[in-house]
């Protein structure tokens, strides 16, 4: 259950950023073998669960390119 902006569309990604005191909504919006993915802000949303880093051990962690 959560909250996010109108614009979220299906296969958007939810991010937990250190230092970000919120999720984020991620759009992947290139990816090439050998470079990084891009991915595009789409905004902060509320989570239940998520908001006070409870689940950050679960994910996966690694650097992402935003645009």
């Amino acid at each position: 259950m959560g909250l996010g902006p109108a614009q979220v569309d299906e296969g958007d990604l939810v991010a937990l950023i250190y230092g970000v005191s919120a999720p984020v909504i991620l759009r992947e919006v290139s990816s090439s073998p050998g470079t990084p993915s891009r991915y595009l802000l789409v905004g902060d949303c509320y989570v239940y669960g998520l908001m006070h880093g409870e689940t950050l051990e679960l994910g996966e962690e690694g650097d992402i390119v935003l645009v």
